[in-house]
């Protein structure tokens, strides 16, 4: 019987450790973002703080309906890399994304008309303390559809 337990230990040990690992990994690295864009129905932009004191300010509310540019943000949201540490910032957009089960999920978006900044900001409004990077690519398409559209 004793040499049963001390097979037995060792691989608890491990499993215990395997899940460990699984766990920082997730809470550390893992972005918690896996939209499917086919179940998006709209999704719909509003100018707030930051963006209505924008002399140029480019819309008050704007609901995007294509398939492409929805395709083109649940891409950028699902690619989003998490930032370290807390955040303390101020919010250019809301966003609503409506999906056809007639759930809505919300984000705050930080995307600068200035091209010179290279990544936009998500932060999931249901946790304002822990923010995304919008990879350099979605930010500029994101870019295009916010401001040039």
């Amino acid at each position: 019987m004793e040499g049963m337990i001390i097979i037995k230990r060792p691989i608890v040990i491990l499993i215990v450790i395997g899940i460990a690992f699984v766990f920082i990994g997730w809470y550390f690295f893992g972005n918690s973002f896996s939209i499917n864009s086919r179940d998006v129905k709209s999704i719909t932009l509003e100018c707030v703080q930051d963006c209505i004191g924008m002399d140029n300010r480019p819309f008050l509310e704007k609901t995007i309906t294509d398939k492409h540019s929805i395709n083109l943000f649940i891409k950028a949201i699902n690619n989003s890399e998490k930032l370290s540490g807390s955040l303390d910032y101020g919010v250019m957009f809301l966003i609503r994304i409506s999906f056809n089960n007639r759930t809505i999920k919300e984000f705050h978006l930080n995307i600068s008309k200035n091209k010179e900044a290279s990544n936009g900001l998500l932060v999931s409004s249901s946790n304002s303390e822990k923010g995304y990077r919008i990879l350099e690519k979605s930010t500029n398409d994101l870019r295009d559809i916010i401001y040039n559209d």
